[in-house]
């Protein structure tokens, strides 16, 4: 029961720690003073998107544990895991 629900628990936690370090991100960005940064762009995909995957996986975790529906979001948190390295491809300046 626990092992199915691994793979949106790993999801949940790396995502939200990609959206914690974000947010880091963005609240240095903004202390620097720089007009025009950070901008829409920047906000999206440093925050808004690992912000709303993290919140998505841990919506399904909470259904999941009300549910029973251990065996699809344990897809769906596999699906997660499989997005998260083209995400940190360019989230690193691509290298």
């Amino acid at each position: 029961m626990l092992l199915s629900r691994l793979p949106i628990l790993l999801a949940s936690l790396a995502w939200g720690y990609l959206a914690l370090r974000g947010f880091d991100v963005m609240s240095d960005i903004a202390a620097q003073n720089v007009p025009g940064f950070p901008n829409s762009g920047q906000r999206n995909y440093y925050l808004h998107i690992p912000l709303g995957m993290a919140l998505l996986s841990l919506a399904l975790l909470g259904a999941s544990l009300r549910n029973g529906w251990a065996g699809a979001t344990g897809c769906v948190g596999a699906i997660m895991l499989v997005l998260m390295p083209p995400d940190l491809i360019f989230y690193t300046g691509g290298m």
